[in-house]
């Protein structure tokens, strides 16, 4: 089964986010801190993941460039409520998608089955 691991402080997005992505089949954990995700990309294997460009310690940014570097067949989301060019077009040249919030919860999931279907 596929794992998709969401990074946000806002825990009702990442129950959303779980219970809309459980029904298409995946397996999903949260994380509410950038740091706890950074501890748990050492340890487990995930096929996507989405990150909150803000979190409450470090840069949504920071696990972005950490997961490109490290694991960069993961697939990948970026969403924040604060992007701007700068900072979309830094997310878009590590190969990752963006998503403003507030976002079309069907949408960023149908994104996630269509990276889903690609991978092995």
């Amino acid at each position: 089964m596929k794992r998709i691991l969401i990074i946000d402080d806002d825990k009702n997005l990442c129950k959303i986010l779980s219970k809309l992505l459980e029904r298409e089949g995946y397996t999903t954990e949260s994380v509410y801190s950038g740091n706890k995700a950074l501890e748990i990309l050492f340890k487990k294997h995930y096929d996507f993941m989405i990150v909150d460009y803000i979190l409450p310690d470090i840069s949504g940014m920071d696990i972005l460039q950490w997961i490109v570097k490290h694991k960069p067949t993961v697939g990948r989301i970026m969403i924040s409520a604060y992007g701007n060019d700068i900072i979309k077009s830094n997310v878009l040249r590590q190969n990752t998608l963006f998503f403003d919030k507030p976002f079309n919860n069907q949408l960023l999931v149908n994104t996630v089955k269509v990276y889903m279907t690609h991978i092995n």
